[in-house]
């Protein structure tokens, strides 16, 4: 029964183009679609356009066609290709490369229809299982588009698929899928496609019931009733072809069944009549695969209704037919039956029948087994592909593991190195920071052991004598003596805030505030706190500060400064000298200016107070100092983006400066 079920699998997405000669190699295609992949442009378009002239398509592209759209006619085509010249381990290999791809680029349409190749390829390799699996993926497709196209072109897959379970004589599978078919397609209609679609599925539906039958007893009691079936669909299978004008070959099948149905259930002749009808066609369109089949038909009538001459006759031809076009398995059919029908009246015949029958099974069993081979084949080596490619994922998987291990490893160590630096620089920096705090103490004790004590104990001994004979010291005595003190009091009050100010700068204490206050005034005011020291060594003290001039600056940095240049300009002016303050406008600042006419700097001092050090000398009347006033002042101004200029002249005087924030 196999020979008879329909084997017209016409491609319902793509048709295959008429493909000649194989051209190329596999390596060929492959270096070429290497190299559209890898490049852009012009060179794409070039390996493009050899692979499709390759194959024979024709290129409806050029270089600035977008690459995806080149991309999807390649696979398309060359999938086509290799499937027209069965080579089947090139054609799942550029499946593999469409398959994501058709995914990604949202062509769902021309995936399935490879799907469909690929199950029509497994088919005609005899690779039934391998075909079942593409149809149903072709199928599950086309339910995810859900189009009223793709909804009929998943009829046609269903029907493929029942088909094949058809040729492995799997009954109940068959029939459950052409009743789907037919379920979807509905009743007959007015599209005489449909309707033809349906005479197909009630001839294929009769062709299962007809296979049932040949396994059945003649007496089974369910036989009548299934004969009675099959012919009611061959015979409305048989009427839309002749309503709806189908092409020939297809008519000749639809007789073939008939034929066959009528014949089980007894009414021969018009079985005969109706083989003839599809001989005529069969004839007519030289149709030798149908013909071959209907003449092994025509002699299983002939041996079952007892003709053994017409039967041996029938078969005869069937063979000769089937010899001559190498069809295999209809060669070894009706030599069997020429075997069988000869076997009584022609023994001698019938041995040489059986012998030739014997010879084609051999061939067709190591045909079978060839195929078989190559099966394995492709499978193994498709099988080895994938081993290939698991083992270099898994080792591309041990490598990113190393690699993130390796970078993981690198930043802990980098995010070590740098901590310890850090703690590194922060041990270095509190070192220094308590190195400088122990040079601050010493340098503290010392200005507080030497140039404060010796003061406050100088007054205390005078404090003393004053207690001691204050009903004898005249009053203006007393008073000088009372002014010493208050002017030797306001110089450690001098020197303290000093102190405090570089203690607080050394400890790190930078914070300034800035104010707006008169320049002028504040000039007058630290004039003032220094008038007795200046009175003691009878200098004029000028303000020649404009009294309109505001600045906008941190006040108590500005006073602290004016107190330090004063007391210095004082202390190294000769008795009768005079002192001027002034500023002058410099852009967005005031300079403030103290100017003397004392003994002045030489070079080298000069460059000792420019290192920013501490340098202590005696005043003009011996006065003694810390040497750090000049120090703290210098501190003081860069808070507020200033610094302390100096000029002088040895033996003529002492200009020294600095700047404030215009107001």
């Amino acid at each position: 029964m196999k020979r008879l079920v329909p084997l017209l699998m016409a491609l319902v997405f793509l048709p295959l183009l008429s493909m000649g000669d194989p051209v190329g190699s596999d390596d060929f295609f492959d270096t070429q679609y290497t190299i559209f992949e890898r490049e852009q442009g012009q060179r794409a378009f070039v390996a493009a356009q050899t692979i499709m002239d390759s194959i024979g398509a024709p290129v409806d592209f050029d270089a600035d066609t977008d690459k995806e759209v080149v991309k999807t006619q390649l696979l398309k085509m060359m999938i086509q290709y290799f499937f027209g010249i069965d080579e089947y381990e090139q054609q799942v290999h550029y499946m593999q490369i469409a398959e994501p791809f058709f995914r990604e680029t949202d062509n769902l349409m021309d995936l399935a229809g490879c799907y469909n190749i690929m199950g029509i390829s497994c088919q005609r390799m005899g690779q039934f299982n391998e075909a079942v699996h593409y149809y149903n993926k072709c199928s599950d497709l086309l339910d995810e588009i859900g189009s009223p196209v793709a909804l009929t072109n998943k009829r046609y897959e269903i029907n493929n698929v029942a088909n094949i379970y058809t040729m492995m004589e799997e009954c109940d599978m068959a029939e459950e899928m052409y009743l789907k078919c037919i379920e979807m397609l509905g009743e007959v209609g007015t599209d005489p496609r449909n309707n033809l679609d349906l005479a197909a599925y009630y001839m294929n539906l009769a062709e299962v019931y007809m296979i049932r039958i040949s396994k059945m007893a003649e007496d089974d009691p369910e036989r009548a009733s299934l004969v009675r079936t099959a012919v009611d669909y061959a015979e409305q299978s048989l009427d839309l072809s002749r309503l709806y004008g189908d092409r020939p070959e297809k008519m000749a099948n639809r007789f073939i069944t008939v034929s066959k149905t009528h014949f089980e259930e007894g009414r021969v002749r018009e079985a005969m009549a109706e083989l003839d009808s599809a001989m005529v066609i069969i004839e007519d369109q030289d149709l030798v695969f149908l013909k071959t089949g209907a003449s092994i038909l025509q002699g299983d009538f002939a041996y079952r209704t007892g003709r053994l001459d017409d039967a041996e006759r029938y078969y005869v031809q069937a063979a000769e037919m089937a010899e001559e076009f190498e069809l295999d398995e209809f060669c070894v059919e009706s030599l069997n039956g020429a075997y069988l029908a000869s076997k009584k009246n022609h023994p001698e015949r019938s041995v040489e029948y059986l012998e030739r029958c014997n010879a084609w099974r051999d061939t067709i069993y190591n045909q079978e087994q060839q195929a078989l081979i190559r099966e394995y084949q492709v499978k193994y080596q498709t099988a080895e592909k994938e081993r290939e490619i698991a083992e270099q994922q898994a080792q591309n998987e041990k490598s990113r593991h190393r690699m993130v291990l390796l970078v993981v490893v690198v930043v802990f160590l980098v995010i070590l190195a740098a901590l310890l630096l850090h703690l590194a620089f922060k041990r270095r920096k509190q070192n220094e920071l308590l190195k400088r705090r122990h040079q601050i103490k010493d340098h503290l004790f010392s200005v507080v052991s030497h140039d404060i004590k010796a003061p406050i104990a100088t007054q205390a001994q005078m404090l003393d004598m004053m207690y001691d004979h204050v009903e004898t010291i005249p009053p203006a005595e007393l008073k000088e003596g009372l002014g010493g003190m208050k002017l030797m009091a306001n110089q450690m009050k001098e020197k303290l805030q000093n102190l405090i100010c570089w203690v607080k700068r050394e400890l790190g204490d930078d914070g300034s505030q800035a104010s707006l206050f008169n320049l002028r005034e504040l000039v007058q005011k630290v004039v003032d706190e220094q008038a007795a020291h200046a009175a003691m060594k009878s200098l004029v003290i000028v303000n020649e500060v404009p009294t309109e001039w505001e600045v906008f600056d941190d006040v108590n940095i500005s006073r602290i400064v004016l107190q330090n240049l004063l007391s210095n300009a004082i202390k190294y002016s000769n008795p009768g000298g005079a002192i001027k303050l002034c500023a002058v406008e410099e852009g967005t600042r005031y300079r403030i200016v103290v100017e003397d006419n004392g003994v002045g700097i030489n070079k080298e001092k000069l460059a000792v107070l420019l290192k920013k050090t501490t340098a202590s000398e005696e005043g003009t009347q011996n006065e003694m100092g810390t040497g750090i006033g000049l120090m703290v002042s210098r501190q003081l101004t860069e808070r507020i983006g200033s610094g302390i200029a100096i000029e002088s002249i040895e033996g003529k005087g002492t200009k020294v400066s600095f700047t404030v924030n215009k107001g």
